[in-house]
């Protein structure tokens, strides 16, 4: 993420909806979720999801970017569970979109 704002390419205040248009809460920027304050959840049992999305197929046999895909719009249909930047809470949903 430093790389991109080094070159120019995003900042630290580009609004996460803007690279991921899908994602629902609009008022978080990079920053937030650096900072862990983005306001998610700390993590969901999204494996279940996903595990039940391709049922009754085993996961080892569906490629990982289908399952990378998969798991990003899950992340991006969450909303905050708090109000963005007003606690820190290390998610595990921020640094997936981040990755």
């Amino acid at each position: 993420t430093a790389r991109l704002v080094d070159r120019g390419w995003i900042s630290w205040d580009t609004p996460v909806s803007s690279i991921f248009p899908e994602f629902l809460s609009r008022e978080v920027r990079i920053r937030h979720l650096l900072s862990h304050t983005a306001g998610l959840a700390a993590w969901k049992p999204f494996w279940q999801d996903i595990r039940t999305q391709f049922s009754p197929t085993l996961l080892p046999q569906i490629p990982i970017e289908i399952r990378q895909a998969a798991m990003r719009q899950l992340i991006l249909s969450q909303v905050p569970d708090h109000p963005v930047g007003s606690q820190a809470v290390y998610s595990d949903l921020s640094f997936l979109l981040l990755v």
